[in-house]
């Protein structure tokens, strides 16, 4: 039940309010069900992207969704790993490693399924009403062939690279920032008690938003029979910093 609000929190602030008082009762507002802030962080930061890029948001249960989201967060973590690190110096002797291939795997995987979602947007554009991103990368493109300019950088390799990057550079750090802040508020409860909007510039920020959101509707704590100096703060990985995987309970402050 809290893995739905924390999507709902992250999705939107209002919406997460709502959501908080049709899934938590009374009588379960201050009960403390422990999870996993990996999975529901990862798919609000990518949804996020997603309607910046797409125009549109998916439903969490979405297997093409979860999918494209777990095998870039696994990309992430792959990058940062020796293996990986030695084929980028020697590529033509560490080929073989079983890291890379996961890697380039996950690269194609995830370069078919936004391929896919391009077609589509392609298909049912409209130049005078670009949803996201995409759509104005080739609204672009059609006025520039228009003008006779047939070999410019709005071409569809470079819109998909473009994509690409967004995600790749979007959802793992911040999904990571806001998991070692969440990580934090657990640790040091003091420095928590509802935050409130101080300023619409700093509201501009993704992270700003995520982070304040969250903190305006729940109180993060340990786990029961875990203690606040127990929570390890230990970054990992090479290639972007993760805290490790951890649970944390998030409870009402409704």
């Amino acid at each position: 039940m809290v893995y739905s609000v924390i999507l709902a929190a992250l999705s939107s602030p209002d919406e997460a309010y709502r959501s908080g008082n049709r899934i938590l009762n009374i009588q379960d507002r201050d009960q403390c069900k422990a999870f996993d802030t990996a999975q529901p962080v990862s798919f609000a930061v990518s949804n996020v992207i997603s309607n910046i890029v797409y125009g549109n948001r998916f439903e969490y249960d979405d297997p093409k969704f979860r999918s494209t989201v777990e095998r870039a967060r696994k990309n992430a973590q792959l990058m940062g790993c020796a293996s990986v690190q030695l084929y980028n110096l020697f590529p033509r002797l560490f080929n073989w490693l079983g890291a890379q291939k996961q890697l380039m795997k996950n690269s194609l995987a995830n370069r078919r399924d936004i391929t896919k979602l391009i077609k589509g947007l392609q298909d049912t554009l409209n130049p005078q009403m670009c949803r996201g991103v995409v759509d104005t990368f080739l609204a672009r493109k059609i006025r520039l062939e228009a003008s006779g300019i047939m070999n410019s950088h709005y071409n569809e390799e470079n819109l998909l690279v473009t994509v690409l990057n967004l995600f790749a550079a979007g959802t793992d750090t911040t999904s990571s920032t806001l998991r070692y802040g969440l990580l934090l508020m657990a640790k040091y409860p003091k420095i928590q008690g509802a935050r409130a909007c101080v300023g619409e510039s700093l509201a501009r920020t993704e992270l700003f938003l995520f982070f304040t959101s969250l903190l305006q509707h729940f109180r993060f704590t340990p786990p029961p029979g875990v203690k606040e100096d127990e929570l390890d703060l230990t970054l990992v990985g090479a290639f972007s910093h993760a805290p490790l995987r951890h649970e944390l309970c998030a409870i009402s402050r409704v």
